[in-house]
């Protein structure tokens, strides 16, 4: 017999019925009239129990919808879901999560052929298992999870449409990482050596890297107005996660910023070929390729120290390891794990949730904590 059960986070009734196997099931009414909750309950054990094809049992569903509400439920296929996603995210992220978001739809969709065709209620969590196991089998474990990431958002985009009853992706689990991470912060005596084979510029971005922490992209694209020299702050908002940092200048920054040559407009770049260059090419890879130019420079990397992941080749050390390097720093200083994520950004909004109350005085002793480079 078909019962209901609320979850007190959510403002809907779930159906729990049995099929014709006899599985107890839970399904969302997304309904919050208790009668009409039930009434969808009933109908739902009544349906499953019935031998019907998944298109025949859609249709009833959506029939079930019409009747109690008077609409028709929402449909789209999975090509006109991607591309309505697409537009609807352009005024909301930056240019790189776009295109994120644009070459994971392009991917999948590709892998499934004609099936991106039907309806997006149609896509299976055997489907979406099987393309994340495709993905594992040409690409490392960090692509395959960055892509089952990306999968996962579409797919709650949907469900949260009212396009979709059940997630597919929602229980598709991540893979493990059985290798150990190749990446490793640097030694100061090497980010001297790095420093003496840089340019100008690049001498610039490395400091602005390493007593920041900042990813390569938001160093390259830092203009004056980004930074406060009265309070001795760099204010600026993260390319790839959107996230405001506002965070108190080392001493060691400060006099590398009084020495630099500034401009009289304050959108000017502090470092106009660096910036030129993603406004080009609106990713920061050929600026990952040049600082790996100076490493080989420096004699900190060759060709064979590269591990391959997939398709992709990682090295211990790489502009990213600047972040990696700020990190280690504050965390041997002691400054606690909470500021420290704070002041380096974190890319999961769930646990930088719980870092926004950090105060200016916990954030200047970070700042402190920083050697002379």
């Amino acid at each position: 017999m078909a019962s209901l059960w609320k979850n007190p986070r959510s403002k809907f009734f779930i159906a729990c019925f049995t099929d014709s196997k006899g599985r107890r099931l839970k399904r969302s009414t997304k309904s919050t009239d208790k009668k009409a909750a039930l009434k969808i309950a009933n109908k739902f054990e009544e349906e499953s129990r019935a031998k019907r094809t998944a298109r025949q049992a859609r249709q009833v569903l959506a029939d079930i919808y019409k009747e109690l509400s008077g609409e028709e439920s929402a449909s789209m296929t999975v090509k006109e879901f991607f591309a309505s996603f697409i537009e609807g995210k352009k005024l909301e992220i930056g240019p790189a999560t776009l295109d994120y978001y644009k070459g994971h739809s392009k991917r999948l969709q590709a892998w499934l052929g004609d099936r991106a065709g039907v309806d997006i209620s149609e896509i299976t969590k055997q489907e979406i298992t099987a393309y994340r196991n495709a993905v594992a089998g040409q690409a490392g474990t960090r692509t395959t999870n960055n892509t089952l990431k990306a999968v996962k958002a579409f797919f709650a985009a949907a469900r949260k449409e009212g396009l979709l009853i059940d997630d597919p992706a929602a229980d598709v689990d991540t893979i493990k990482d059985r290798s150990e991470s190749t990446r490793r912060p640097f030694t100061l005596d090497e980010l001297r050596a790095v420093l003496a084979e840089a340019d100008d510029e690049w001498k610039s971005m490395i400091r602005f890297g390493f007593f920041t922490g900042q990813r390569l992209s938001d160093i390259a694209t830092l203009t004056w107005q980004n930074i406060d020299t009265a309070k001795n702050e760099i204010r600026l908002v993260t390319r790839k996660t959107g996230r405001r940092q506002n965070l108190p200048l080392p001493a060691s920054l400060v006099a590398h910023i009084a020495g630099m040559t500034t401009a009289d407009d304050p959108k000017a770049p502090l470092h106009p070929k660096a910036a030129a260059l993603i406004q080009a090419q609106g990713r920061a890879a050929p600026l990952s390729k040049a600082f790996a130019t100076i490493l080989e420079a420096a004699g900190l990397r060759t060709e064979k120290d590269g591990q391959k992941t997939g398709a992709r080749t990682a090295y211990e050390l790489s502009f990213h390891s600047l972040r990696h390097t700020a990190t280690s720093i504050l965390k041997e200083a002691g400054i606690p794990q909470s500021v420290v994520m704070d002041f380096i950004g974190h890319d999961s909004a769930d646990v930088s949730a719980g870092y926004t109350h950090t105060g200016r005085e916990a954030l200047e002793k970070a700042a402190a904590a920083f050697p002379a480079l």
